[in-house]
């Protein structure tokens, strides 16, 4: 029975791992996991078509967080490293709109 369980959780083990994606490919990067190399990813293609290609798959929300400058010019955020409270103090920022 101890045999038994080990090759189960052996099996398990290898079957989980398979179904991880590896995002790391040979000359780009998977970030959004989808298997294809989207032309964001791409780092032959020119920089204007990837930044184009990149803000037409994301969401108003996300383009929105990108706005929020923590710890540059005019950052949100007083500290220079992040305390506890940063997550109160940058999300919770009412938009102007």
């Amino acid at each position: 029975m101890n045999k038994f369980l080990t090759i189960v959780f052996c099996f398990a083990c290898v079957h989980l791992s398979a179904q991880q994606k590896n995002i790391y490919h040979k000359g780009w990067i998977d970030f959004n996991k989808n298997g294809v190399m989207d032309v964001f990813e791409d780092p032959s293609q020119p920089v204007d078509k990837r930044v184009e290609d990149l803000l037409s798959q994301m969401t108003l929300e996300e383009k929105t967080c990108q706005t929020a400058t923590l710890y540059g010019y005019n950052r949100v955020l007083k500290d220079e490293l992040p305390t506890p409270e940063w997550k109160n103090q940058v999300w919770k920022v009412s938009l102007p709109w």
